[in-house]
């Protein structure tokens, strides 16, 4: 997956995300996957990201959680390059 991927991706299908402060005033950012577009993301993340121990999500009512910090470094993407900070 590439910067400018998940970008459009998060753009196109409206995905929300939010910043979280851990305990450790650590950023998380956490994305929303509708069940519809879960497919898509799954293309997006490649097999190689599943090898070893695959991915933990929160599985919600229509949606998944992923946090997506592991997941940009995976990829050696930016978080800030492709998720806006909101006050």
């Amino acid at each position: 997956m590439t910067e400018l991927e998940l970008y459009k991706f998060i753009k196109d299908n409206n995905i929300e995300y939010h910043y979280h402060v851990k305990a450790n005033d650590e950023k998380e950012i956490v994305v929303f996957v509708d069940i519809n577009d879960i497919k898509e993301f799954n293309k997006l993340l490649r097999s190689s990201i599943f090898e070893d121990e695959g991915l933990d999500c929160v599985m919600k009512d229509g949606y998944f959680c992923f946090e997506m910090v592991n997941i940009c470094e995976h990829f050696d993407i930016y978080p800030q390059n492709v998720f806006e900070e909101k006050s």
